[in-house]
C-alpha cells in the first residue's frame, strides 16, 4: 500500500464502498466496470507503494530479445485449487513461477492474437521480472497495434520513472489521461514526478485537481504536503499531512511530514509527538514485512509476480465474458500467493456479482486477516453479512470499520442501514445519519437521515432532509453531473488518481 506496502496491484487502499452487491439488469456494464478495474490495478501498486511495482535487475536500456525462451503457449499450467488456500504440493521454485507467469500469458496470446491488451499483459510480466528492454518492445507493440492502448503509455511511463526520466514519464502519462481522464493513480504519479524535478506550482495543481475529481485519497494529501513543505507554506503542508492521516492512519510517511511540518512552525511538543507515531508506526511496518520475508522468501522471488499475472489474466478473461476462466485464474492467483490482495478483491466481486454471497464472505474474512487494520476490509465483510441478514455481526464488523476510520463515511452509513432494518438504537441510527450528511452531503446520504428521522417520529427532521435530498439531486442534473458518484474503491479494485 504505502511504500512498505502491500505490493499486490489493487491492493491498495481503504475503500469507503464496498457495495458488494448482485445486480438484476446491468450485467453486462457490471463486467465491464470489473474488468476496467482489474485491468487497472497495475497502476494503483506503483502509486501507491512509491516503489517499483517491479522486481529483479532491469537489464540494460537496448537490450535484445528475452535472455531465456518464453514457454510454449501449450505449456502446462496448474489446476486452480479449490480453495484459496496455499498448495499442499512442494513449493514450487522461482523458475517454475516464473515459467507458469509467462505460459499464462502465451496462452492468452494463443486464443486472441494480435490483441494489444495481451501484448500489454506480456509487458507487464517482463517489467515485473525486471526485463526492461523487453517489456518496453512489447508495450510499443501494442501501441502500434492500437495507439489509444492508455495501458501501454502508462507502462512505458513507468519504464521512464524508474530510469528516472522524469520528464519522459510526465509526458508518456499525460498521454495516457488523454486517452483515458479516468485512469486510476495517475493523477498522484505525474504529480511525483514533478515534485521530483522541483516543479512545485504544476505539482500542486495536478494534486488539486486529483483530489477535487477524487476526495478521500491519502495519497493526493499527502503528497500536496510535501508539496507544500517543499514551498515553505508549512501550514498548509501540515494541513494536508493531518488530512492525509485521517484517512489512511496505518501510513507512516504523513506523521514523518507532519512532525517536519510542526517543526518549522514552531511547535516542537508537536512535532515530537507525531515523531513519536511515526517511529511506532515505521516499526510495526518493518516487524510486518521482516515476518513475511522471514516466513515466505520463496514467494517473494516470484509468487506474488505470478499471482499478479493470473489476476491480470481474470481481467482480461472479463472482458470477453469469459467468467468461469477468470475465476479459475484468482484462485490459483491466490493460492500461490497467500497475501494477494488483489486476487481475493476481485474473486470477491465475481462471487457477489454471481450471488454467491457466503463464498463473497469467506474471501472478506481471509482479506480481514491479511490487514487486519484495513477499515474497508470490515466494511466488506459488514455488507456482505448484512446482506446475509446477520445483523449483529455485521454492525460488529461496521462498527471496527468506523473505528479504524473515523473521518469515511461509508461505514455511517452501512450502520444506519443495519439499525433501521433491525429497529433497534434509532437515536443512534438519527445521530450518525447527521453525522454522515456532515462527512459527505449528497442526495443519497440526506435520503437514509430522513430515513432515520422518520424512524425516530421527526416528521419535521424528515421532510427538511428529503427536500435537501431533491434539491441535492436536481442540481446535479442541471450541472450534468453524476448524482450520488460511489465512493472510490482500493483497491483494490483501482487505486486513486
Amino acid at each position: 500500500m504505502n511504500e512498505q506496502r502491500h505490493s499486490a496491484n489493487g491492493a491498495g487502499r481503504q475503500a469507503d464502498s464496498p457495495r458488494l452487491r448482485a445486480p438484476s439488469s446491468r450485467r453486462r456494464q457490471a463486467w465491464a466496470v470489473i474488468a476496467a478495474a482489474l485491468v487497472c490495478t497495475a497502476v494503483a501498486a506503483f502509486l501507491v507503494t512509491r516503489s517499483s511495482w517491479w522486481t529483479g535487475p532491469a537489464t540494460r536500456p537496448g537490450a535484445g530479445p528475452p535472455p531465456r525462451e518464453e514457454p510454449r503457449a501449450g505449456a502446462a499450467m496448474p489446476e486452480p485449487s479449490t480453495s484459496p488456500a496455499r498448495p499442499a504440493a512442494a513449493a514450487p521454485t522461482a523458475e517454475s513461477m516464473r515459467q507458469e507467469a509467462f505460459a499464462v500469458i502465451r496462452q492468452l496470446m494463443e486464443e486472441f492474437p494480435d490483441d494489444p491488451g495481451a501484448m500489454c499483459l506480456m509487458a507487464n510480466v517482463h517489467a515485473r521480472f525486471g526485463e526492461a528492454a523487453q517489456a518496453e518492445e512489447w508495450y510499443q507493440r501494442s501501441l502500434a497495434q492500437d495507439p489509444r492502448q492508455a495501458n501501454a503509455y502508462h507502462g512505458l511511463a513507468m519504464l521512464a520513472n524508474q530510469k528516472g526520466d522524469y520528464g519522459k514519464a510526465v509526458e508518456l502519462w499525460r498521454k495516457a489521461q488523454q486517452i483515458n481522464p479516468d485512469l486510476p493513480g495517475i493523477g498522484a504519479a505525474v504529480a511525483e514526478a514533478l515534485l521530483k524535478t522541483g516543479q512545485l506550482q504544476e505539482a500542486i495543481a495536478a494534486l488539486q485537481k486529483g483530489v477535487q475529481r477524487r476526495p478521500g485519497q491519502s495519497d493526493c494529501h499527502y503528497l500536496l504536503g510535501r508539496a507544500y513543505l517543499q514551498q515553505k507554506e508549512y501550514a498548509k503542508a501540515a494541513g494536508n499531512y493531518q488530512k492525509a492521516i485521517e484517512l489512511e492512519p496505518n501510513d507512516p510517511r504523513p506523521y514523518y511530514g507532519l512532525a517536519s511540518a510542526f517543526a518549522r512552525l514552531g511547535q516542537p511538543d508537536r512535532a515530537r509527538e507525531y515523531m513519536e507515531k511515526f517511529e511506532a508506526r515505521k516499526a510495526d511496518e518493518e516487524r510486518m514485512h521482516a515476518e513475511l520475508k522471514r516466513t515466505a522468501q520463496h514467494w517473494l522471488a516470484g509468487g506474488d509476480i505470478l499471482a499478479e499475472t493470473h489476476a491480470d489474466a481474470a481481467a482480461f478473461y472479463v472482458t470477453h465474458q469469459r467468467v468461469r476462466d477468470a475465476e479459475a485464474h484468482l484462485r490459483r492467483g491466490a493460492s500461490v500467493d497467500s497475501k494477494s490482495i488483489r486476487c481475493r478483491q476481485a474473486l470477491a466481486e465475481l462471487y457477489c456479482l454471481g450471488g454467491r454471497l457466503e463464498e463473497a464472505l469467506e474471501i472478506c474474512r481471509q482479506l480481514q486477516q491479511i490487514d487486519p487494520s484495513n477499515a474497508a476490509y470490515h466494511l466488506y465483510v459488514g455488507d456482505l453479512l448484512f446482506q446475509l441478514q446477520r445483523f449483529g455481526a455485521a454492525e460488529e464488523a461496521v462498527r471496527r470499520a468506523i473505528e479504524l476510520a473515523p473521518s469515511r463515511p461509508a461505514g455511517y452509513r452501512t450502520l444506519v442501514r443495519i439499525l433501521l432494518a433491525r429497529h433497534q438504537k434509532l437515536p443512534e441510527a438519527q445521530a450518525l445519519a447527521r453525522k454522515l450528511v456532515e462527512l459527505e452531503p449528497t442526495a443519497m446520504n440526506y435520503s437514509i437521515l430522513g430515513d432515520a428521522c422518520s424512524a425516530n417520529g421527526d416528521v419535521a427532521g424528515a421532510r427538511k432532509a428529503l427536500r435537501q435530498a431533491l434539491d441535492l439531486q436536481d442540481a446535479n442534473g442541471k450541472t450534468g453531473g453524476p448524482p450520488n458518484q460511489p465512493e472510490p474503491k482500493h483497491d483494490g479494485a483501482g487505486g486513486p488518481e
